[in-house]
């Protein structure tokens, strides 16, 4: 990257003039943009206007020091990443590492010498310019992939739309059971891969962070106990599925939680529904309460999960060798869960089952 110091804006904060004399004429003999103060409460109005690339701040100012001013720097979004040096007369290494604590990159000692603020200048603004650069990069790639994304759903969704329709009306004039059989076989194949993309765009929305929660105070119990009621209904009540524990409420949102534990208990219902033994097809969910927290602890019999996919239970397309799994159930509980500042984790043995833990405020 070039670096060209007229491109810089430096604002230089002490309180002394002749201070902001030296400065200012060293800097811009290198041809350096200059703006000067004599106080913090200055400073932070001028770096507000002016949105330096590097900030010179006295420590020693009376009223608001160069320590209280650097953090008002650091508070203010806009001006948090401009890189702050400090200048001191005093050496005391508790300045220093107080400076570095609260968010400086660096110091410089009067009386100053002209080449060394010369090269820390020019060190952090090429640090600094570097590091914009690199925030740009990142923002473009993620803005791009996101429109990318939304293109490949858009026309996905035009494809499937019509495939939807023509195979529903196959099954209607199907001359046969085989071509019931295969105009249903497209049918719900199509209606998967639209529900897939759907989950991918719910998926994006809350990774992103441009889905907001609709809280309520939410009743836990009558909630797992329908989604229950609806997967046992749905697996032909091959499965049973108990409920323990105390009536828990929680402050969430309705339609986001319903998805986490319809996935979550869904998925523990699919990895026991094949075994032979009857008593061995049973989901466990248990709610507690501790320390401020709600629990929902959702366990399975069957076979252990490999330590290979455990490692990757909440990534996404951890199918777990599912025919028709898509892999983003987990990933949604996880993401959806998160965004109610709550944790999630699961374990797996032979003797226990496989548990998912489900923390949430209470």
């Amino acid at each position: 990257m070039n670096y060209q110091p007229q491109q810089s804006r430096i604002l230089i904060v002490d309180d002394t003039v002749k201070n902001l004399q030296v400065l200012g004429t060293i800097l811009e003999q290198e041809g350096y943009q200059i703006n000067v103060a004599q106080n913090g409460a200055q400073a932070l109005e001028i770096a507000e206007k002016a949105n330096p690339n590097l900030i010179l701040l006295d420590i020693m100012m009376p009223e608001l020091d160069g320590f209280e001013t650097c953090k008002r720097l650091k508070a203010n979004e806009e001006l948090a990443k401009i890189p702050v040096i400090f200048l001191t007369a005093r050496g005391e290494s508790e300045d220093i590492v107080q400076g570095f604590e609260i968010g400086a990159v660096d110091y410089v000692t009067k009386p100053f010498q002209a080449s060394e603020l010369l090269v820390r200048v020019r060190t952090h603004l090429s640090i600094h310019n570097l590091q914009s650069a690199l925030r740009y990069s990142m923002e473009e790639n993620a803005r791009m992939k996101r429109e990318h994304e939304a293109l490949l759903r858009h026309e996905l969704k035009n494809r499937i739309t019509p495939i939807l329709g023509y195979s529903h009306m196959l099954m209607q004039v199907a001359q046969d059971d085989k071509q019931k059989r295969w105009a249903t076989n497209i049918y719900n194949s199509s209606e998967d891969m639209d529900n897939l993309i759907d989950a991918l765009k719910g998926l994006q929305d809350i990774e992103a962070g441009t889905i907001s929660l609709a809280k309520e105070a939410l009743d836990l119990h009558p909630l797992l106990v329908r989604i229950a009621d609806d997967l046992a209904t749905s697996l032909d009540h091959r499965v049973q599925i108990d409920i323990e524990g105390e009536e828990i409420s929680v402050n969430a949102d309705r339609n986001l939680l319903t998805g986490v534990f319809h996935n979550l208990i869904k998925n523990a219902a699919e990895h026991i529904v094949e075994l032979d033994d009857e008593s061995q097809r049973i989901v466990r969910l248990r709610l507690s309460k501790g320390l401020g927290k709600t629990i929902v602890a959702i366990n399975n019999g069957g076979d252990p999960v490999p330590q290979d996919l455990l490692d990757a239970f909440f990534e996404k397309f951890n199918t777990e060798n599912k025919p028709g799994g898509t892999g983003l159930g987990t990933t949604y509980a996880a993401l959806v869960t998160h965004a109610h500042d709550g944790d999630i984790a699961v374990t797996s043995t032979q003797e226990e089952g496989t548990t998912v833990t489900v923390t949430l405020p209470a």
